[in-house]
């Protein structure tokens, strides 16, 4: 458990984030200075992994710390073999400094990981099932501390891909598209620029600091 002075201080600092889904946003990230960045690759990656294995790992390598997002559309032993290829792939959950990272399972709810999430922490679930707000009612999640330091990111379902702003911010991506999102905390306000496929979005605000 991190201290309060900890969790003041992860506020103050802020994160730079960038989730990339594609063989486009990863050439995309391979071009940028990524040294002090937080690189969440998502899957289906046997194609990229099979393809451009050298450009992968170049990507994955480059920035401060990076972690591979499974997928189901993958056989499972893509992800055997980048584990021997030296990539840290999400298990359940995962700790990197002033961030808290969940990769739910197909069926398994967020109100836990939210509603026990650290102080001053900014929380990223990842997930392959639909946008919860999407088929339960509001009762559901009433008492969760949401919307500030909840990012919620859809990565497994057939849905156009964007960001929406409600309870939490959520990032909602096609496992087909190629979409680069960088979520940057580190500014006043904070911002979140995607590009799915060529397309630019940039959005402000929306209390992405950790609450």
């Amino acid at each position: 458990m991190e201290s309060e002075h900890r969790g003041c201080r992860c506020r103050k600092q802020g994160v730079r984030i960038m989730i990339a889904r594609g063989e486009k946003a990863l050439r995309t990230i391979s071009e940028t200075n990524c040294r002090s960045d937080i690189l969440f690759i998502v899957g289906p990656l046997s194609k990229i992994f099979l393809l451009y294995e050298n450009m992968l790992k170049e990507v994955y390598d480059k920035c401060g710390y990076s972690l591979v997002i499974p997928s189901s559309y993958d056989d499972v032993a893509v992800y055997v073999n980048m584990r021997k290829h030296g990539y840290n792939i999400c298990r359940r959950s995962a700790v990197h400094d002033c961030i808290e990272i969940y990769c739910l399972e197909r069926g398994e709810k967020p109100w836990s990981s939210m509603l026990f999430r650290r102080e001053g922490v900014l929380t990223l679930l990842f997930s392959e099932d639909p946008e919860p707000e999407d088929l339960e009612g509001p009762d559901l999640y009433s008492t969760v501390r949401a919307r500030e330091g909840v990012l919620y990111i859809s990565y497994g379902v057939s849905q156009p891909s964007g960001v929406i702003v409600n309870r939490w911010i959520s990032i909602r991506i096609n496992p087909f598209d190629d979409l680069l999102a960088i979520i940057d905390t580190t500014t006043t306000p904070p911002t979140i620029k995607l590009n799915i496929g060529g397309y630019r979005l940039s959005l402000q605000g929306f209390g992405l600091h950790s609450s």
